[in-house]
């Protein structure tokens, strides 16, 4: 949270946070002066906004500053200080009774009548919002920036909220945070960057359906990425049980090309108006037959109908922006290969001897014995490596995929990024598609290793809003014994504490495996295997090495003979003759001497403690594995 409840804000007190808006910079609470006054208090942490947004003028502050429509928040002050050493900027408005529109949908559908009066509502305040900016447009209406209030004569009062996704329209540069916008109203041209007033037009309709069936007219839910929702509205196949002349007006507002929809939210409400006329006269009497209207009213405020021009053919068909998307969408493909590692196996893997023990009779002999298995109910678990860095995490993964023969998929977290919202998600399902289709194949199965799983799986919770609960939620869907489609899971990773604890579980990720810092014995073989690559004086002492070496890492080790080879190599280009020259005893210990262990003494002991920690819980009953901590 950006205030913190128990500290006074400006001499007012905080009753509760009422929206953190999905996002770390932005959040609205309530609060009351010394009169017991409430009000909405608005802040924004502004080292926490997006480049993208103007940090100097809150432009959802100054357009509320300048809105007179009760469909508006009202506007009582607003300011900027400095706040637990936060700089923020932050904005008061008066205080109403209200719920989201969302939550009177969920209880009921509306009828098409409220349904009207509501839609009728917003765009009068749409309208004043184009008096005041004559290009601009509000590009997040949905169930979650509308709120209600029900009056005592039962009648329905709206309230237009989220003023932060009011921007100019534009092409590609829109200077509001995308990632925030409900995908599930948006426009399909919205999502490679087209920002109109045609696509606020797609939205109202959209809202009005959803108003008046209780459900989407696509085939859509709020847990879809970007790029489903985009599929899906490209398609455009509605689903409407609306009243005909209703279902005709919405079916125009949503046509995927922007050319072949309404171009103004004028001409959207005078379309209602002329087919609902008879039933709801006075419903959209300020839109009628009035293509030009410059002194239309409603509530008493006068509203100035400022002429806008479209947008060009090749601004309004979608198809070209569309061009982009489809440019594209080698976003949402995985191209991570599948393919067979060849090596020694576990023969190159120093010291770790009961972790390379227990690897092979869970794991390799299993998926080398899969029917012998299948007569036991066994299966290879899918394992997660944690511990300090440079500990050989990811290098007896890669080991274990050569010792297994089992065809692998080595994964980054970059390999899986994406520029959309949730992206991610759908290449994750890409994956584990693509690694079944290919155990079916070979029948024998596929290891997907994850490195730096912690990348993948984040901790879900209130502070970081979840930014990825979607691709977590994704992961949690296809870990789900995944070992019976054959598909087998690495994951590694330094911070196990970032891992959402829903992921850690038998059945995800069976087994939980500490790799620490190499013991005594494990140093000894390492410094072993890395000087047979290299020429050197058979006189080296490798347990005097060894014992020199206390608390070093294994990438420690390979980085302590790498420079020693360097070094060699150095003094055999100086000699005249270039004659080679060994690496021995004292270079070694030479480097040693100046050469830190990579991992602190005060790191050691914060993986010691979430080791011990993560023990005690009951998860794990295995510490660590291999190496002496």
């Amino acid at each position: 949270m950006i205030l913190n409840i128990n500290k006074p804000f400006n001499k007012c007190e905080i009753e509760h946070i009422v929206d953190t808006g999905n996002c770390n910079y932005r959040e609205v609470y309530i609060i009351h002066d010394k009169s017991e006054k409430q009000m909405f208090l608005t802040v924004y942490s502004i080292d926490e906004m997006p480049e993208s947004m103007n940090h100097d003028d809150i432009k959802e502050f100054t357009l509320c500053e300048s809105l007179a429509n009760g469909v508006f928040p009202k506007f009582i002050s607003k300011g900027q200080m400095k706040y637990d050493k936060k700089a923020i900027k932050w904005m008061t408005t008066e205080y109403q009774e209200m719920m989201p529109l969302r939550t009177l949908v969920n209880i009921k559908p509306l009828s098409v009548e409220t349904s009207l009066n509501i839609i009728f509502d917003i765009l009068v305040g749409l309208k004043e919002i184009k008096h005041n900016s004559p290009k601009s447009g509000h590009f997040n209406i949905c169930p979650d920036t509308i709120f209600v209030t029900k009056e005592n004569n039962g009648n329905i009062k709206t309230h237009l909220r989220g003023l932060q996704f009011v921007d100019d329209d534009t092409n590609n540069n829109i200077g509001i945070d995308t990632k925030l916008i409900n995908n599930c109203f948006r426009a399909p041209e919205t999502f490679p960057g087209l920002f109109y007033e045609p696509s606020m037009v797609y939205s109202l309709a959209m809202l009005l359906a959803y108003m008046a069936q209780g459900f989407y007219p696509l085939k859509i839910d709020e847990s879809m990425n970007s790029f489903s929702c985009y599929s899906i509205k490209k398609r455009g196949d509605l689903n409407l049980t609306l009243p005909k002349a209703l279902k005709a007006i919405v079916v125009k507002a949503m046509k995927r090309k922007i050319s072949e929809r309404y171009q103004t939210i004028e001409l959207f409400g005078q379309a209602l108006a002329k087919q609902m006329r008879n039933k709801h006269k006075d419903v959209f009497s300020c839109f009628s037959n009035e293509t030009n209207d410059k002194n239309s009213t409603h509530k008493g405020n006068s509203k100035k109908d400022v002429a806008k021009k479209s947008p060009t053919k090749e601004e309004t068909d979608s198809e070209e922006g569309m061009k982009e998307i489809s440019k594209q969408s080698h976003d949402f493909q995985v191209n991570v290969p599948i393919q067979s590692i060849k090596g020694v196996g576990f023969g190159a893997v120093a010291g770790m001897t009961s972790l390379k023990q227990r690897l092979i009779r869970d794991f390799v002999d299993v998926v080398n014995n899969h029917e012998l298995a299948s007569e036991f109910n066994i299966s290879a678990p899918n394992i997660l490596f944690y511990g300090p860095p440079g500990t050989g995490k990811t290098y007896i993964s890669m080991r274990l995929a050569e010792e297994c023969g089992l065809e692998t998929s080595y994964v980054k977290p970059s390999d899986l990024g994406s520029i959309y919202i949730h992206g991610s998600q759908a290449m994750i399902r890409e994956l584990f598609d693509n690694a079944e289709t290919q155990a079916k194949e070979n029948g024998k199965g596929v290891l997907i290793i994850f490195d730096e799983f912690d990348a993948f799986c984040p901790v879900r919770t209130s502070e970081d809003r979840n930014n990825q609960s979607g691709e977590v939620a994704e992961f949690l869907t296809q870990l789900n014994n995944s070992n019976e489609r054959n598909i087998f899971v690495i994951g590694t990773t330094n911070c196990l504490d970032r891992i959402d604890k829903a992921i850690i579980r038998k059945g995800r990720m069976d087994e939980v495996i500490y790799i620490g810092l190499p013991d005594v014995t494990a140093r000894k073989e390492m410094f072993e295997l890395e000087l047979t690559k290299r020429p050197h004086e058979e006189s080296i002492d490798l347990s005097h090495l060894a014992e020199l070496t206390d608390k070093y890492s294994s990438s420690d080790i390979s980085f302590i003979i790498q420079e020693t080879a360097r070094q060699s190599f150095a003094k055999s280009l100086c000699n005249a003759n270039k004659e080679l020259v060994k690496i021995s005893q004292a270079m070694v210990e030479s480097v040693i001497s100046q050469t830190r262990p990579s991992v602190s003494p005060q790191e050691m002991r914060k993986y010691e403690q979430i080791r011990d920690e993560y023990a005690q819980c009951g998860t794990s009953q295995q510490r660590h594995v291999g190496f002496i901590a």
